[in-house]
């Protein structure tokens, strides 16, 4: 999960439309040790107010819109524990934005 965390951050970072929450490291019970935080579920923040369930779904990214949780619809829920094959697939279409906004999503 971890990897997917930083091939995510990393896609994200480069494309300049959508931003992650920080999350401070924690200790770790289990290996006794201090660790980033990897969650099933990444909130993907788009950076210019734009509809971000929307931008997603023009890219053929199906996710769940934060107003679904009760947040703004610039939020968007996206599952981390996909399968290798569609999580790469989100990743290269996530990689394809590149800064570009798509028009109409406001």
């Amino acid at each position: 999960m971890s990897d997917r965390w930083e091939k995510l951050r990393e896609v994200v970072k480069r494309n300049g439309v959508f931003s992650l929450p920080k999350y401070p490291q924690d200790y770790c019970n289990f290996i006794g040790k201090y660790t980033d935080p990897s969650p099933a579920f990444a909130w993907l923040k788009s950076k210019d107010g734009l509809n971000c369930d929307n931008l997603l779904r023009e890219l053929k990214i199906v996710t769940r819109g934060g107003t679904n949780f009760g947040v703004d619809s610039n939020y968007t829920r996206i599952s981390m524990l996909s399968p290798d094959e569609e999580f790469n697939l989100l990743l290269e279409r996530l990689s394809a934005i590149k800064g570009t906004i798509i028009n109409g999503n406001n």
